[in-house]
């Protein structure tokens, strides 16, 4: 089943293999550099889900998070960082995220990520 999602990250290179990884799936894939650009997208497109880094100028995955939470999101969201810290993890955690990824990782456990209902 093809999925419309949303990559959020600063880092072009995370973004082409995200891109890359989920195109290969047949999955739409849209793309952000930053948190305010992820949400300037879900205003005008349905996303079945995002994934997003945390740490990110302008806008950071967290206040992303808080965003699409408030907004009544109802797809599926995930994270995909190298730096959060523990009471990071729980804010994102607390804010019902569906799944974090550190980062570095492979590309079985992205895909993972993606096996939704």
């Amino acid at each position: 089943m093809t999925r419309n999602i949303l990559c959020v990250d600063d880092d072009e290179s995370v973004r082409k293999l995200l891109t890359d990884i989920l195109i290969a799936k047949g999955h739409a894939v849209s793309v952000a550099t930053n948190g305010k650009e992820a949400i300037d997208l879900v205003t005008v497109t349905q996303f079945d889900a995002i994934i997003t880094d945390h740490q990110m100028p302008e806008i950071t995955g967290l206040e992303l998070v808080r965003y699409l939470r408030a907004a009544a999101y109802a797809g599926k969201i995930f994270i995909f960082s190298g730096a959060l810290s523990t009471p990071l993890r729980k804010e994102y955690e607390a804010l019902k995220v569906d799944a974090i990824a550190a980062k570095p990782t492979g590309v079985s456990e992205i895909l993972a990520l993606f096996q939704m209902p």
